[in-house]
C-alpha cells in the first residue's frame, strides 16, 4: 500500500481548545500532535514529517549494502524498513 509522498509538512493550529501540530501531505492530513510539553510535540512532529525521506535513504542505503555486501547494515536497514511499511 503507497504512503502519502513526500513532502509532509507541520503546521501548527490554533482552535478553541488550545493548540497542536498538524502533519500533512500535499493534499491529505497525516496526524495531529496534541500534548502540553510543545518542545516534544514539535520534536516528534518533526521524526514524523520526515519519515518519506527517511524511508527513500534506507531504501538507497539496502541498494547501496546489496551493492557492496555489507550484511549487517543491510539487515538493519530492511528491519527498518519493513517496520514503516507493513
Amino acid at each position: 500500500m503507497p504512503h502519502t509522498p513526500a513532502p509532509w509538512k507541520i503546521t501548527p493550529q490554533t482552535t478553541h481548545n488550545g493548540s497542536f501540530l498538524r502533519i500533512k501531505g500535499e493534499t491529505v492530513k497525516i496526524c495531529n500532535i496534541v500534548t502540553r510539553d510543545y518542545e516534544t510535540a514539535e520534536a516528534n512532529a518533526k521524526l514524523i514529517a520526515a519519515a518519506p525521506v527517511l524511508l527513500e535513504a534506507l531504501k538507497y542505503l539496502v541498494r547501496y549494502c546489496t551493492d557492496n555486501d555489507t550484511g549487517a547494515e543491510l539487515s538493519s536497514a530492511m528491519d527498518a524498513i519493513n517496520q514503516a511499511i507493513e
